[in-house]
Parts: structure tokens; sequence; C-alpha cells
């Protein structure tokens, strides 16, 4: 019986490693702006408006713009700037390559289809009956969602994203 590779791990790449996927393409990275001010930034210039690249979205995305986890595509003209200004800390998130299938994608179509699926998972209903927001881009809250979770409800999880 073989034993296979945990469907998403923490892997710490290198700026080899960084390269080779930003190659591949579909590359993205959600980071907080709770815990990094150019978040926003970064996420506007490359990723186009706020509201399209906010995981938080409608009147609570508005009012809760700094906390909110972004989605930034990542490629080789802007890797510089991502990796200068958000992997300097623990915790600035999380790297994301999308499955071969969404490469068919325009860049642009990938992100919002990435930034759907995330905001599918970051509003969970409680048994009590009332809403909460998963923190969807923080590694610690993911692992430990992912340790509980069967593999079917994994894949569902992370849909489009490959590793």
């Amino acid at each position: 019986m073989s034993v296979s590779p945990p469907f998403l791990a923490l892997v710490e790449e290198d700026d080899a490693a960084w390269q080779a996927r930003l190659a591949q393409g579909g590359c993205f990275v959600i980071a907080e702006a709770a815990l990094n001010d150019p978040v926003p930034w970064l996420a506007e210039r490359w990723g186009g408006n706020l509201d399209q690249t906010r995981v938080y979205w409608g009147e609570a995305g508005r009012e809760h713009a700094s906390i909110s986890p972004y989605c930034i595509p990542v490629h080789s003209a802007n890797w510089t700037k991502v990796r200068e200004h958000l992997l300097i800390q623990d915790g600035w998130g999380m790297g994301m390559q999308l499955a071969w299938f969404m490469l068919a994608y325009a860049p642009h179509d990938q992100l919002m289809a990435l930034v759907k699926h995330l905001r599918h998972w970051s509003l969970i209903s409680l048994p009590s009956g009332e809403n909460a927001i998963l923190r969807i881009g923080d590694w610690q809250v993911v692992n430990a969602l992912l340790a509980v979770s069967t593999a079917q409800e994994a894949n569902a999880l992370y849909g489009p994203v490959a590793s």
C-alpha cells in the first residue's frame, strides 16, 4: 500500500523554487492586510480593483478592508516586490499555484475564479446558526482544518489549487 503525500503541505521554498513555479504560471499569494500594510497596495497594483482581490466582499469587505486577506497574482514582473514586501515575516500568508486545467484561463479569469472560490469558503455557518469568517489566508487555520478533513473535503476546500 502506498502512502500519498499530503494534499497541501507547508513548504518553505527558496527563490529558485519560486522562480520555477512562476515560469509555470497560475501563481498567487493570499496575504492579510491586518498583518502587512503593503498588502492592499500590492493587490491593487497587480490584481486590479481592490473589490476584486479582497477575499471579504460586499459591505463587510469594504468595512473590514484593513484586515481582509487579499489574493495577489504573482509572476516574474512583480516577484521582487512581493518578496520584498510580503515574504519578510513569519505568517505572511500562503503561496498557491493553480491546477493545470486553470492555466488555460486568462490571468484575470484565474484571479476571479480563485477569489470566488476563496470567498465561498471564507464564510462559514456555526452550529448555533451564526455566521463566522474563516481565516482562509492563514496557514495555521487552514492546516488545522485540513488535519480533520477527509480527502474529499480537502479537495473541495482547495478546488482549483494544485499546491
